[in-house]
């Protein structure tokens, strides 16, 4: 079978965007009787950085962290339709780089927690993450982005 995705369904996921994100494609699928058929099918996402967790007709099957970014998807496969959904974590350098380019809330020059923590409120910056120290304050996006995200090529794979 080709590839599901055709394109990367996204090369970068970059930090100013959602800490998840979702794939979702439908697809039929036709399981070939014929003796020489496959026996076994395996869903490929060809390369991934760094997490995915995989569902298949509503349920999940597998959180794959390391290659080869395979799993044994035959007693979840439909004859016709099918849900595939693959989730994909962003990681957390990107959202800490991409948090610098929102108003900083933080820990106050004399050292005291931001006021928004110690009332037990929520933030009004829009950032997502919180830490003592700023490592990449003065970074510019492009030069520390680590690649994040489903590169492909998602394939279904029949083996014997």
């Amino acid at each position: 079978m080709g590839s599901l995705f055709p394109q990367p369904v996204f090369l970068l996921i970059k930090a100013m965007l959602n800490r998840m994100h979702i794939s979702l494609k439908s697809f039929d699928f036709s399981l070939n009787r014929e003796p020489s058929a496959a026996t076994a099918y395996y869903l490929d996402l060809g390369n991934v950085k760094n997490m995915a967790r995989v569902s298949l007709n509503g349920k999940v099957i597998a959180t794959l962290w390391t290659s080869p970014w395979r799993i044994d998807i035959t007693s979840y496969l439909r004859e016709s339709r099918n849900e595939l959904v693959i989730e994909v974590v962003n990681l957390w350098v990107n959202r800490l780089i991409g948090d610098e380019y929102l108003p900083y809330d933080g820990i106050t020059e004399d050292g005291k927690w931001p006021q928004w923590l110690v009332d037990g409120k929520m933030r009004t910056s829009g950032r997502y993450t919180f830490a003592t120290t700023r490592e990449y304050a003065n970074c510019k996006e492009s030069d520390y982005l680590s690649e994040s995200g489903l590169l492909g090529p998602v394939r279904i794979l029949g083996m014997n």
